[in-house]
């Protein structure tokens, strides 16, 4: 059985325009990490199943045993990965947006604006080493959290975005556009609620967003 290694591509817009700066670190010390490299952390995701395999689409992650994934802090060589994630997942899960910008542009993006602004987490695959995902926080800001195609359905979104709680235990915000309604099933199931709603003047795509909250924990 092959395994279908992949992630969840939970889009949201750019918000922003090139370029800009600074830099974060790795959080979530609770997790285990990899003896061979302290920057490196365990993760434990579900074995992907055959094709016919039933999916619990409350949760989004598809029942199977375990296998080990692997999460750590971005660096600046992650960033062809991280552009290839970025672009293949928007363009699969929201194929009506506009492309604004050719992948050169997009890889100037994420090298200048969202790994030197925020504390960017990879999931690799732990048997290629191949990154499958990434999630970017700025301040109390999810920025990003994307999957490749190929690796949705396996919780590791779920991972993910526990990474980023981690780093944020009082609260989170995020825009959605209206349309992705995979990622706003996703973020209501994991406790973040709705508060406004725009006509899509304050992003580039002019695609009415969300944005949604999540309290913290108590």
């Amino acid at each position: 059985m092959a395994r279908a290694l992949t992630v969840v591509g939970y889009g949201l817009p750019y918000f922003r325009r090139l370029p800009g700066g600074l830099s974060g670190e790795l959080v979530g010390a609770a997790m285990p990490r990899l003896a061979d490299n302290p920057d490196r952390y365990v993760l434990e995701e579900a074995v992907p199943a055959p094709t016919d395999v039933h999916q619990d689409h409350r949760r989004g992650e598809s029942h199977g045993g375990g296998q080990v994934a692997v999460i750590r802090h971005a660096n600046d060589k992650d960033a062809d990965a991280i552009t290839q994630v970025f672009l293949a997942s928007r363009a699969a899960a929201m194929p009506y947006l506009p492309r604004l910008y050719d992948d050169e542009q997009t890889r100037a993006f994420i090298t200048h604006v969202v790994l030197p602004q925020c504390k960017t987490w990879v999931v690799e695959s732990p048997e290629t080493g191949e990154i499958l995902g990434f999630a970017a926080l700025e301040g109390a800001m999810l920025e990003h959290l994307y999957l490749r195609p190929d690796a949705r359905r396996q919780g590791i979104g779920t991972q993910l975005l526990e990474q980023v709680r981690k780093a944020s235990p009082t609260g989170l915000t995020l825009r959605v556009f209206t349309r992705n309604t995979d990622a706003r099933a996703f973020y209501e199931r994991h406790g973040f609620r709705q508060v406004d709603e725009n006509d899509g003047s304050r992003n580039e795509e002019n695609e009415p967003d969300m944005t949604y909250v999540w309290q913290g924990r108590a």
